[in-house]
Formats: structure tokens, C-alpha cells, sequence
């Protein structure tokens, strides 16, 4: 059986725009990814 692995689109260090949307109100601030993530993977900045 072959092993799978994710594909990475992010790693560790990279830059992150964080962003918080609510009505009326929309938040963005820079900050670095903290982990190593694949596509539509939730990531700690």
C-alpha cells in the first residue's frame, strides 16, 4: 500500500493575511503561518 501525503500550499513562516468578516465590519491584519498546511486546511497565525 503507498503511503499518501497531503500537498502543501503553506509551511511554516510564510506570510498570512488573517481576516475576521461580521456585518458592517471586516478585520485584516498580517501575520505568519505557525504550521504547515494542505488547501482548505484551518491554520494557527
Amino acid at each position: 500500500m503507498q503511503d499518501l501525503q497531503r500537498s502543501l500550499v503553506m509551511h511554516k513562516g510564510d506570510p498570512v493575511m488573517i481576516t475576521y468578516t461580521a456585518p458592517g465590519l471586516k478585520l485584516a491584519i498580517a501575520g505568519r503561518a505557525m504550521e504547515d498546511a494542505g488547501i482548505r486546511q484551518q491554520i494557527k497565525a
